[in-house]
C-alpha cells in the first residue's frame, strides 16, 4: 500500500495540530475518566503528546489506573505510542502498553506494529503471569486506527470536512475489526456542568454476513465539540471488545 493513501484509538485522545516548540516539552495533555452505566468510577487515565524529535513524528503516553475488563483486581498501565501526523491525517506506527497490578508486578505487555507502506499490522499480547503469548498479523487496506488515535483521528476527520469513513481498527486482543465512522446527528450534551454543541458520531463493525454478531459487538457512539478544534467530549460503548461492559468515558477538562 502506498503510504500516500494511508491517512489515518476504543477510547479517545485528541490534539491539536501542530505548531510546535521543544521535543521535550508537551505539545498537549488531557484527562478522562470511565464509569460504568450507573455511574460507578471503574478508572482513570492521563495523557500527554510530545515531538519525537524526528520530523512529523509525535509520542503519546497514557498512564492509568483503576479496574479494568481482563484484569482481577486494581491495575495500573502505561501505553507509549509512536504515530505520525500532517494535514492528511494521522497514522499509528508502534504502541507498547505494560500493565502491572496495584504493587506493581508486571502483569502484561501488549505491542502494535504498523506498516504503512506494506499495509500490514502486527500485534502481540503476552500474559506474563501466565507465561503465554499470541501474535497475530493483520492487512489492512482502510484507514488504521487504534485505540489511543480515535480521537485524533476523527479530528482531523472533521476538519477535513467528511462525514463517513470505512476505517481498520485494531485492539490489544489481539483484533481487527472493520468498522464504519459517521456523524449521524448534531445536539447538546451536558460535559462538566456545562452545555456543549456536538456531533454525534457511530462507530458500526462491519461484520459481513455474520450481522448477527452485532448482538456481543454493538454500536459505539463519541461526541466531538462542533466548533473547531472538534475537541472529543464523550464515548459510550464497549469498554474493551466482545464480552466487556458498556460504559461511558468523559473528558475531565474543562471545555
Amino acid at each position: 500500500m502506498k503510504r500516500s493513501l494511508v491517512k489515518v484509538l476504543i477510547l479517545p485522545i485528541f490534539i491539536s495540530c501542530c505548531s510546535l516548540v521543544h521535543a521535550d516539552e508537551d505539545i498537549y495533555k488531557t484527562r478522562y475518566t470511565c464509569f460504568d452505566l450507573k455511574g460507578g468510577e471503574r478508572w482513570q487515565a492521563e495523557v500527554d503528546i510530545k515531538k519525537s524529535g524526528r520530523e512529523g513524528v509525535y509520542l503519546l503516553t497514557e498512564k492509568g489506573e483503576g479496574i479494568y475488563t481482563g484484569f482481577d483486581g486494581r491495575i495500573r498501565w502505561k501505553s507509549e505510542m509512536e504515530f505520525e501526523s500532517d494535514a492528511s491525517g494521522v497514522r499509528p506506527l508502534v504502541c507498547v502498553r505494560r500493565i502491572f497490578d496495584k504493587d506493581g508486578n508486571a502483569l502484561a505487555v501488549q505491542t502494535q506494529r504498523f506498516d504503512l507502506e506494506d499495509g500490514k499490522a502486527v500485534i502481540i499480547a503476552e500474559d506474563l503471569a501466565k507465561g503465554t503469548k499470541k501474535q497475530k498479523t493483520f492487512r489492512f487496506k482502510n484507514d488504521p486506527v487504534n485505540r489511543l488515535l480515535l480521537g485524533l483521528y476523527i479530528r482531523k476527520f472533521l476538519e477535513r470536512g467528511k462525514r463517513d469513513a470505512r476505517i481498520d481498527l485494531f485492539s490489544n486482543e489481539p483484533a481487527h475489526y472493520k468498522v464504519d465512522l459517521r456523524v449521524i446527528d448534531t445536539g447538546k450534551i451536558e460535559i462538566n456542568g456545562r452545555q456543549k454543541e456536538t456531533f454525534r458520531l457511530c462507530l458500526d463493525p462491519d461484520l459481513g454476513l455474520f450481522g448477527i454478531v452485532k448482538f456481543v459487538l454493538p454500536k459505539a457512539y463519541v461526541w466531538h465539540s462542533t466548533a473547531p478544534e472538534y475537541k472529543w467530549l464523550r464515548y459510550k460503548g464497549l469498554e474493551r471488545g466482545p464480552g466487556s461492559p458498556k460504559v461511558e468515558i468523559r473528558t475531565m477538562e474543562k471545555t
